[in-house]
């Protein structure tokens, strides 16, 4: 006669128990490992390989406090550990990446003519350069500080004063402008 708890009554051994683990906690850690080759593709397969792989360390868990042993279970252990970490760091550089701000999208122009020579630049790093008429550059940055310097060359307009000048847009906005009929004129900004 068969009781409730698996024993045959009279059976001195007590519950039956399977000797093989299941294969589940190992399929899942490789799945946990797997899934984060997909990060680029999606965060979903993200989510489920960091599911799947505390799934898999739970679930080897639980077997080896049944009584089961085996290799199995260890490499399904370290597997879905390893994918859980590996997933949620991949996470969380991502968060980090996306909350990070943008680099600033910065324009320094220089106008008048017809020809001028100009030093430009963002931060520290600064550029000398001969234009002709009209010109800018555009930077896309981390800096928090711009400037350009206009020096009209006299010989270059026949003794003549033309105006010239700088603009500097900061994130599409005009944060300073200058212009004159003499002499040198210089545009920065300090954020």
């Amino acid at each position: 006669m068969t009781k409730t708890d698996g024993t045959v009554a009279g059976d001195p051994h007590g519950p039956a128990k399977s000797a093989q683990p299941s294969l589940v906690p190992l399929l899942l850690g490789i799945l946990a490992i797997a899934s984060s080759a997909f990060f680029t593709v999606s965060f979903l397969a993200v989510g489920l390989g960091t599911v799947a792989g505390i799934v898999a360390v739970v679930l080897a868990l639980r077997e080896r406090r049944r009584g089961r042993r085996g290799a199995v279970l260890g490499w399904a252990t370290a597997f879905g550990a390893l994918g859980a970490v590996v997933n949620v760091v991949l996470v969380t550089i991502a968060i980090v990446m996306v909350a990070a701000p943008g680099p600033v999208d910065v324009k320094v122009e220089a106008f008048g003519g017809p020809r001028f020579t100009v030093t430009y630049g963002v931060g520290e790093r600064m550029t000398t350069e001969e234009w002709v008429t009209d010109g800018w550059k555009m930077y896309g940055t981390h800096e928090t500080s711009a400037s350009i310097t206009v020096t009209p060359q006299p010989e270059s307009s026949d003794g003549v004063d033309v105006e010239h000048g700088c603009r500097i847009l900061w994130a599409g906005e005009v944060v300073s402008e200058e212009s004159s009929d003499t002499g040198e004129v210089t545009c920065s900004y300090e954020k």
